[in-house]
């Protein structure tokens, strides 16, 4: 219930008579339900990001237990580490579905994180293969990052 609606009641009740009633504005669209579409495909990529985090790990747990590692310490802690980055991406898009503002903090924060290694893949000693995924998951970085700070996600999550 708007703030207008709750503590002056008479700004809404209208005489009936031959008045007309107050119009919509049907100039400006109105929001879809579930948000901007900007909000929508930084969800859509936290969601994808989750998803490859968490085979990331997957991978990194199966390789653990199949070989011999030099530190198998050392493995598991990379192993917790890619899961825990998994939880907060997928904590982080489902409270961007429920609006909670400080959502896009953490997201942004994700995606910084992701830059450093993305820039060690496209300027690492590994194949075309590795630099041009470098590439790829670094534009997806920035392109989620601009999307979490745009002028219609911030607008969304502010109400």
């Amino acid at each position: 219930m708007p703030f207008d609606e709750v503590f002056h009641p008479q700004l809404n009740s209208f005489p009936v008579s031959n008045a007309k009633a107050p119009q919509s504005d049907a100039a400006t669209p109105a929001e879809p339900a579930d948000g901007p579409l900007g909000l929508r495909v930084a969800v859509a990529i936290l969601l994808m990001q989750s998803v490859a985090l968490a085979t990331l790990a997957l991978t990194e747990f199966i390789k653990i237990g199949t070989s011999n590692p030099d530190n198998p310490g050392y493995a598991a802690i990379i192993g917790l580490m890619i899961a825990l980055a998994c939880f907060a991406a997928v904590k982080c898009a489902l409270s961007l579905i429920n609006r909670a503002a400080w959502a896009a903090s953490l997201g942004l924060m994700l995606q910084l994180c992701i830059l450093p290694v993305s820039w060690f893949m496209t300027t690492g000693e590994g194949g075309p293969l590795t630099k041009t995924s470098g590439v790829v998951i670094g534009a997806v970085a920035v392109v989620c990052a601009g999307l979490l700070v745009s002028k219609s996600t911030t607008r969304a999550l502010r109400r």
